[in-house]
C-alpha cells in the first residue's frame, strides 16, 4: 500500500514522537526501547528517503555543523579524550532527532503529531512536577525536581524545558481546537504557566513569555 504524503505520518516523525514520549517516564532503562525505536525509524526513513530534504537546505544546518565540529575539536584536545567521548555520546540522540525532524517532515499531519506529542510530554512532566510539589509543600524546589525521578529533570532550572515546549501546545491547539486533542494542549499550557512560579525559576518564566510571544507574532503574521 502506498504512503500518502500529509496523511500518514513519516518514519521520521513516528520515531521522533516515540522517543519524545520516553521523556515522561520517571526512570531510566538499561536497554532504552525508545532510543531503539528512534534508531529503527531513522534507518527506515533513510531507506525510504521519500520527500527528504537535501542536507544543505535544512534550516539551522550551519550552526549545528559548527557545534559538531567544535565538539569534536574539544574532545580531541581534551586531557581525557576517552572520558570526553563517553560524556559526549548523550548528544547523539539529540542530533539524530534534529535531522529526522528537519529533513523528514512531510506535511501538516507530521507537524501536528509532533506538536501534539510535545504538548502531551510537557503535560506529563508538568503533572509529575506538580505532584512532587504538592507532596512536599514548603520544601526546597530542588528536592521537588529530584522527587520526580525523571532523567530529563535533574535541577530546578530544567523546568525551562517545559517553557520551550509551550509554543508547540499553542500550535497543536490552533490546528485542532476541538475534542480531546484540543483539551490536552490547553491543560498542558496552563500547567506550564504555573510550574515556573511554583519552582521560582525566572529563566523558565522569561523563556515562556519569549517563546509564546514569538509564536503569537509569527502566527499573527500568517493569518493577516
Amino acid at each position: 500500500m502506498s504512503r500518502h504524503p500529509g496523511i500518514i505520518p513519516s518514519w521520521g516523525i513516528i520515531g521522533s514522537c516515540i522517543y519524545l514520549t520516553g521523556f515522561t517516564l520517571p526512570y531510566t532503562f538499561t536497554f532504552d526501547p525508545f532510543l531503539s525505536a528512534l534508531a529503527f525509524c531513522s534507518a527506515a526513513a533513510a531507506v525510504s528517503h521519500r520527500h527528504a530534504k537535501q542536507l544543505t537546505s535544512i534550516p539551522l544546518i550551519l550552526p549545528v555543523a559548527l557545534f559538531l565540529v567544535s565538539s569534536g575539536v574539544s574532545i580531541l584536545l581534551s586531557a581525557d579524550t576517552a572520558g570526553s567521548l563517553r560524556a559526549s555520546t548523550s548528544i547523539l540522540p539529540g542530533i539524530l532527532l534534529f535531522f529526522l525532524v528537519s529533513s523528514h517532515v512531510d506535511g501538516t499531519t507530521d507537524i501536528y503529531l509532533l506538536s501534539l506529542t510535545c504538548s502531551a510530554v510537557a503535560l506529563a512532566l508538568a503533572a509529575e512536577l506538580l505532584w512532587a510539589c504538592l507532596g512536599n509543600w514548603g520544601g526546597d524546589p530542588f528536592n521537588w525536581v529530584t522527587r520526580t525521578g525523571s532523567p530529563i529533570l535533574v535541577v530546578k532550572n530544567d523546568v525551562v524545558f517545559l517553557a520551550i515546549l509551550s509554543p508547540l501546545s499553542l500550535a497543536a491547539y490552533f490546528y485542532r481546537p476541538k475534542g480531546v486533542c484540543g483539551v490536552v494542549p490547553v491543560i498542558s499550557l496552563l500547567l506550564c504557566l504555573v510550574i515556573p512560579s511554583l519552582f521560582q525559576s525566572r529563566g523558565a518564566a522569561v523563556t515562556m513569555l519569549f517563546a509564546t510571544g514569538c509564536f503569537s507574532c509569527c502566527s499573527g503574521r500568517n493569518y493577516s
